[in-house]
């Protein structure tokens, strides 16, 4: 059985300063990997720029 995923947890960092600009985003993103013969996981910052 191997289980893999990357949930994202994001906010558009103008509307978050009161501006009227959504196209840049901040968050953090959540990585998982399992299968029988490895485990892994990592939390990572992320940044978005939405052109």
């Amino acid at each position: 059985m191997e289980i893999s995923g990357q949930p994202q947890l994001l906010v558009h960092l103008g509307e978050l300063a009161g501006q009227n600009f959504n196209k840049l985003q901040v968050g953090v993103e959540w990585y998982y990997h399992h299968n029988r013969n490895l485990n892994s996981n990592a939390l990572q910052a992320m940044l978005k720029w939405i052109w």
